[in-house]
């Protein structure tokens, strides 16, 4: 029964990794192209002491639709479509927050259109894209998502900074608090129980729906090899954006 396989097989997840895709100003993997990347990557995989069971390539502000067409045909491990954007969360701010959005991996078949709705949607919003216009534009669209808030590992951006104010409690924001899905990363063991403490603290009751990880965020090789030889966490659930969801739901399915 696929049920019953859901609770006895354990797998490691990295939902959190760059791609060579970089950023203006940067590049990843000391500019490897989209396709040694994707062959480094699996070898990693193939070599590691842990079976990956999941993954997802999450870019700021644009999906690398080549790197997850490559990874798809030359592995069989589970990939969804994520993306990190930067969002603000209500005018007044003045950083932008990073929060990850992962897609049902039907939308693997159309990333071109999906990367185009996304692109094309920050270009019109001059490069300032609140998070509940954009939640409400992925709405419009009829797009399946869940909502990492990526909030432990932001620096000035994190959790420790101002992540609701008196003009977003009243905005669009707090509709769409349920949508939060409940991995909150953070950074290694430490990190996590800190993290924990502080949702116990700010939760109470809801704390039990919280769970806290620490994916790669990789965007070099080592990161990549450092998790999968030591990953913290290992999720009893499906590889699959259902899976994920469960995952998110159930956190007696989730073990450090």
């Amino acid at each position: 029964m696929e049920e019953e396989r859901i609770l006895r097989e354990p797998h490691v997840w990295d939902l959190h990794i760059h791609t060579p895709l970089g950023t203006p100003t940067k590049k990843n993997y000391d500019g490897d192209s989209n396709q040694v990347f994707i062959s480094k990557l699996i070898e990693i995989y193939n070599n590691a002491p842990h079976r990956i069971g999941m993954i997802s390539f999450t870019d700021h502000n644009q999906i690398n639709v080549e790197a997850y067409n490559l990874f798809r045909e030359k592995s069989a491990i589970a990939i969804i479509p994520g993306i990190e954007m930067d969002v603000y969360l209500s005018e007044s701010f003045r950083d932008s927050k990073h929060v990850i959005f992962y897609f049902d991996e039907s939308e693997l078949d159309r990333l071109d259109s999906l990367n185009t709705l996304i692109t094309d949607y920050i270009k019109e919003q001059n490069n300032r894209v609140s998070f509940d216009s954009f939640i409400t534009h992925l709405l419009a669209n009829k797009k399946q998502f869940a909502i990492s808030p990526h909030a432990f590992k932001q620096g000035k951006r994190g959790i420790d900074r101002e992540w609701i104010d008196s003009e977003s409690s009243y905005s669009g924001i707090t509709g769409f608090s349920g949508l939060f899905f409940p991995f909150w990363e953070a950074a290694g063991k430490s990190e996590i129980c800190k993290a924990q403490e502080f949702l116990q603290s700010e939760y109470n009751e809801s704390s039990t729906e919280q769970s806290v990880i620490a994916f790669s965020d990789s965007s070099d090789y080592e990161k990549i090899k450092g998790y999968i030889e030591n990953p913290h966490q290992y999720f009893l659930c499906l590889d699959s954006y259902k899976g994920l969801l469960l995952a998110g739901s159930d956190s007696s399915r989730i073990k450090i």
